[in-house]
Parts: structure tokens; C-alpha cells; sequence
């Protein structure tokens, strides 16, 4: 009896430790995302608004996502566009890089400017988007994923590369 009690104590011991260590370190993925901006001739960009996901809730953002295992960013943002807003884009020019640092993950936003589309955007999704509009360039919406707004602002200038979120805790 005292011997199980024994390794028990050990075997809870190290799965403590273990979770100790498992948060004290609290290592960061990285992920990579694809985006796109689709301004008229009126120079306004398209928008979604988010819903129902685990970021960005209520928030406007470009049209964009994930980049898939096996699929380079040029063919994700291509696939978003198709699956977010129903368009098909050609001859996309990467515009922006944002290296971003959130609380769990690191990633970066590759942001595409497509030099020709083609259809009529509209909401695809209407389970993670509740909205879609087109805005000014020059009066974004207040509720906005904020490393999105530095992309836009940044293609705005001319810069190619920003980072968002780095060393802020």
C-alpha cells in the first residue's frame, strides 16, 4: 500500500511538473494568411464583417483566410475570394506583408492586390460574415481587425513590410 501511494505521488508529481513546464514555456505556432484588396473605380475597398468565428467577431476585415497545407498564398487568395465573396481575381501583385505577433500564434498576412476580377461581389459565408460593403479608402470603418488597417494603410504609403503586435504584452 505504501508503494502505490508512493508512485503515485511520483507519477502526479511529474504530470504537475509537466504542466508547469508546459505553460510556463507556452510555445507559438505560426500561421500564414491570405488577403486581398479589391478597390473600384471608386476607390473603395471591399470589406466583410466577421461573425460566429474565433477571431475578430464584429470586426471588418479584408476577404482572405488561412493558407492551406500544399497551397501557396497566390492560390489561397485566389480559393478566398471564390469562397468569401463569389469573385475570380487574375493577376494578383503581393502589396503588403504584415509580420504579426498575437497572444497565441505568430503569423503573417501576405496581402494581394488582384489587377483584374471578375463577377459581382457577395457574401458567401453568411455563417461567418454578416456583412459586406464597400468603404473609401480614406474612411475605414472604427470597428476593423487592426493589423488589417495597417495593411490598407501601409499599401496606401507605398510600404511593402510592417509589423503589428511585437513586443506588446
Amino acid at each position: 500500500m505504501i508503494k502505490r501511494t508512493i508512485l503515485f505521488l511520483i507519477i502526479f508529481a511529474l504530470l504537475s511538473a509537466s504542466e508547469i513546464i508546459s505553460h510556463t514555456i507556452n510555445p507559438k505556432g505560426t500561421m500564414s494568411f491570405a488577403t486581398l484588396l479589391l478597390i473600384n473605380e471608386k476607390s473603395e475597398i471591399l470589406l466583410l464583417r466577421r461573425k460566429g468565428t474565433s477571431f475578430g467577431n464584429g470586426l471588418y476585415s479584408l476577404p482572405g483566410g488561412k493558407i492551406e497545407s500544399g497551397e501557396t498564398a497566390l492560390e489561397s487568395a485566389e480559393r478566398e475570394a471564390k469562397e468569401e465573396t463569389g469573385i475570380e481575381v487574375n493577376e494578383l501583385k503581393l502589396v503588403h506583408v504584415v509580420d504579426r505577433q498575437g497572444p497565441e500564434t505568430e503569423f503573417y498576412v501576405f496581402v494581394f492586390k488582384p489587377q483584374a476580377w471578375h463577377g459581382i461581389p457577395a457574401n458567401c459565408e453568411p455563417n461567418k460574415c454578416d456583412d459586406i460593403a464597400w468603404f473609401p479608402l480614406n474612411k475605414l470603418p472604427e470597428q476593423i481587425i487592426p493589423a488589417h488597417k495597417q495593411a490598407i494603410e501601409m499599401y496606401q504609403n507605398g510600404i511593402i513590410y510592417s509589423q503589428h503586435g511585437w513586443g506588446q504584452k
